[in-house]
């Protein structure tokens, strides 16, 4: 007959081994990762550079974008009373396209707009972003803007043309 501290044994051991994943990734490899950075455009400016420390990965891996999403700030500073007055601006990431080079995921919006887009397979991501305002308008107010970016290192894989 098993005691009562064999029992235990045998059940935790059972809720650990049916807890762990089927299937989880090799020692050593993360899964999804979510930076963030502020961007700030003071009065008078048309644009600001948002820089990521993208991490580095193992041999033969990049850090693959999967998404990324941009919106102004609401909450900080001078920000929610200027946000009505934020005119048309996009944002660029730039992505490594293999031997051809780079290439930016641009999005488009207008005022107070969230915006965002995701990579399915994921693109290596320079960690360099740029928001601008579009046309010839310059910042009017202080304009603050939050950027997530959403990735994991991975093999790039570039469909051929």
């Amino acid at each position: 007959m098993m005691s009562l501290r064999s029992a235990w044994v045998v059940v935790m051991l059972g809720l650990l081994l049916f807890s762990l994943p089927l299937g989880a990734a090799s020692p050593g490899r993360r899964g999804l990762e979510t930076f963030s950075q502020i961007g700030v455009m003071l009065s008078g400016e048309n644009h600001v550079f948002v820089f990521f420390g993208i991490p580095s990965c193992e041999a033969g891996e990049a850090w693959l974008l999967k998404s990324i999403q941009v919106g102004p700030e609401l909450e900080t500073g001078s920000t929610a009373r200027d946000i009505l007055l934020l005119p048309a601006w996009g944002v660029s990431a730039i992505i490594q396209q293999g031997g051809w080079g780079t290439r930016p995921v641009t999005m488009i919006g207008a005022g107070p707009a969230h915006l965002s887009t995701a990579i399915e397979g994921g693109q290596p991501f320079s960690g360099d972003v740029t928001i601008i305002l579009l046309g010839t308008a310059v910042a009017t107010g202080r304009f603050q803007f939050n950027v997530h970016v959403t990735g994991q290192c991975g093999v790039p894989t570039v469909l051929p043309g």
